[in-house]
């Protein structure tokens, strides 16, 4: 059947997902992969934005085909840019969690939020 994305958490953290930004199934073209996408806030305030994706075999190729560059190992996942800010994201099985800052954020603090959503 058609793949499915991973469903995202509504809260895990500090972090809610935006009720109005209902997670949209984004398709890339020429993938086979499923994705979704969400924007979680921190007190109201837009902090991430979280993609979810599966099947994904290669972290690497995953974040350059969102179009980000030069990915580099990090800790247990992976950082790559995407307009001058940090992306990153780690692996669970065959699902891809992959967070970009919309506030102050390190690379470790995006791991860490990756792994928490994987986790949640």
């Amino acid at each position: 059947g058609p793949l499915e994305p991973p469903p995202l958490p509504e809260r895990f953290d500090n972090y809610v997902r935006q009720v109005d930004a209902s997670p949209s199934a984004d398709p890339t073209e020429g993938d086979d992969l499923a994705a979704a996408t969400a924007v979680y806030t921190v007190n109201g305030q837009p902090a991430i934005l979280l993609i979810g994706a599966r099947p994904v075999t290669e972290m690497s190729l995953f974040l350059l085909s969102l179009g980000a560059t030069d990915p580099a190992p990090v800790g247990d996942g992976w950082c790559a840019l995407y307009g001058g800010e940090s992306l990153c994201g780690v692996q669970r099985d065959d699902t891809a969690w992959v967070v970009s800052p919309l506030t102050d954020l390190t690379d470790e603090d995006l791991l860490a939020i990756a792994a928490s959503a994987a986790a949640a």
